[in-house]
């Protein structure tokens, strides 16, 4: 088949994206989450995991909000307390304390096979998120491609997930 991705900032619309597979017989699933869709798929799969999801590939994923507003914050050469603010404006208008939104707390201990790819010009999240998650994580495959963030139409980087599910799906 073909590769598809679901852009998705809710873990709600994760599980009724996985909920809609199984009803339709999927049995072995790879989900492929972007940015901080990889938040909201890593927040589904803890919540309920699921036997019949056999793979999560990580595209430029978000290791946490804390995470993405301190390296973009100090990109920006926005004052700590500017930082500050905008997560606390964030999870108020979230309605959830984006504090605790952290990617590898909720894949800690995952039996399902995790690939991180990583574009070499990714200024959004690259080099530090992929290093917090690493540090927690173990990943089946952490590969790099040519390119930057929220890439998914990026013919190198659609080549590897697809290498890397097809060793993971049957």
């Amino acid at each position: 088949g073909g590769l598809g991705f679901l852009t998705s900032v809710s873990e709600d619309d994760v599980d009724r994206a996985l909920d809609f597979l199984e009803r339709e017989g999927a049995d072995e699933i790879g989900v492929v989450a972007v940015s901080m869709g990889a938040l909201a798929a890593g927040r589904a799969l803890a919540l309920k995991p699921r036997s019949t999801v056999r793979a999560l590939a990580l595209i430029g994923p978000v290791a946490s909000v804390p995470t993405l507003v301190r390296y973009n914050g100090r990109r920006l050469r926005l004052p700590s307390f500017l930082q500050s603010a905008i997560l606390r404006l964030g999870s108020w208008l979230a309605g959830a304390p984006l504090k605790e939104a952290d990617l590898g707390a909720w894949l800690w201990g995952t039996k399902t096979p995790l690939g991180l790819f990583l574009g070499d010009k990714d200024w959004i999240t690259g080099s530090p998120h992929a290093d917090e998650l690493r540090g927690k994580l173990k990943f089946d495959r952490d590969a790099t491609y040519a390119g930057g963030h929220d890439e998914p139409w990026n013919p190198e980087l659609q080549e590897k997930i697809r290498a890397w599910l097809k060793e993971k799906l049957s």
